[in-house]
């Protein structure tokens, strides 16, 4: 009986593969969120396909360069067009939906009209340490051109340039010790623990069933409501809590300064013109935290280097009940922006960037 069971499990399960159902589809993400040796990681060039994100299921592509795009399309290096980049993290890249829901997806359709192109090299998890390593080699080793670079710094940016990331003997971006150990979900390095529970999970309906149990327990207990999980994180509390802000935030800002010390330089010798935006997390809007360290360490930081400067904090944070702004803006349960805060984000930034120029 027992073997019986085993075979009609693994039966199960392979029938199961045929359906693409979340853990397949976060499988499938895996293959094209891929290792660099350059900038440590980046997304394979021509995706399209189907991704997953909490209970969203989106449309997922990337253009000829590898950047999240409204379609698997070539994008030369040069254009007679002007031409505006992107570089962010994952509120940048825009996990949950549709290029054309994005904000940066809505901000191109508009700058479409006005024969501007939008480009978006966002990914997870990158930082200043490679936001610089990735446009150094996007303009000097591969030749792209382009006249505007706006930089999206996250809140959670201060904690990864302190903990997660480093600069080898020859410049490029590679893991710490404590991320290969508590995060590096984008260099493939898989201990043989994590294999064979994957190969379980893969095979196993009833592994996979008891899997998502346990982590719908994990969570009821850890969030019995939706604000419990996206506040709190240790990655966002150095602006608004002491502690957190001497363990890593104060040597973060200091690495993330010098990271885009060298980003500014870069796009000078390039005539590049430059803008850095900032914004707030749920945390920052509970708390109130409108003249956060955030804001002003980068304001001062851009005004010193001539670089313009876009604060979203107002923008979220307007003096109405926090919790409706984040219920409004924010995808439940989650710390990134549902599609109402995406065109929230695009409509402040056509306000306020001059693109043209």
């Amino acid at each position: 009986m027992l073997g019986l069971l085993v075979v009609l499990d693994v039966l199960a399960a392979q029938l199961l593969k045929v359906f693409p159902d979340s853990l397949n589809l976060r499988q499938l993400e895996k293959s094209y969120r891929v290792a660099s040796s350059i900038y440590h990681h980046d997304l394979l060039p021509g995706v399209d396909e189907t991704a997953v994100w909490g209970p969203f299921r989106y449309p997922y592509r990337t253009n000829s360069l590898g950047f999240r795009d409204r379609e698997a399309r070539d994008v030369p290096l040069s254009s007679e067009q002007r031409r505006v980049l992107f570089i962010g993290d994952s509120f940048t890249e825009g996990p949950g939906f549709a290029f054309e829901q994005t904000f940066v997806g809505r901000i191109s359709e508009v700058l479409e009209q006005h024969g501007i192109e939008v480009l978006n090299a966002a990914v997870f998890s990158y930082s200043p340490i490679i936001y610089h390593r990735k446009i150094q080699y996007l303009l000097e080793e591969r030749g792209l051109r382009f006249d505007l670079l706006i930089v999206f710094i996250d809140i959670s940016d201060i904690h990864d340039e302190a903990e997660y990331y480093r600069l080898d003997d020859v410049g490029n971006v590679v893991s710490t010790a404590k991320a290969r150990k508590d995060f590096d979900v984008f260099v493939p390095r898989q201990t043989l623990g994590r294999r064979l529970k994957l190969a379980f999970k893969d095979n196993s309906l009833i592994v996979r069933f008891g899997d998502a149990l346990k982590d719908t327990i994990r969570l009821m207990i850890k969030c019995p409501e939706p604000i419990a999980c996206m506040t709190g994180s240790p990655r966002a509390m150095w602006t608004v809590d002491e502690e957190t802000f001497r363990k890593y935030g104060a040597l973060g800002l200091r690495r993330a300064a010098a990271a885009m010390d060298r980003l500014a330089s870069l796009a000078g010798r390039h005539d590049i013109a430059m803008t850095v935006v900032v914004y707030p997390w749920p945390e920052q809007i509970m708390r109130q935290d409108l003249e956060s360290r955030q804001v002003s360490f980068w304001r001062v930081w851009a005004a010193q280097r001539g670089v313009d400067f876009v604060n979203l904090f107002p923008v979220f944070i307007d003096g109405d009940d926090p919790l409706e702004r984040v219920k409004r803006y924010y995808i439940e349960g989650d710390t990134h922006w549902n599609a109402e805060g995406h065109a929230l984000v695009a409509r402040a930034l056509l306000e306020r960037v001059d693109f043209s120029r």
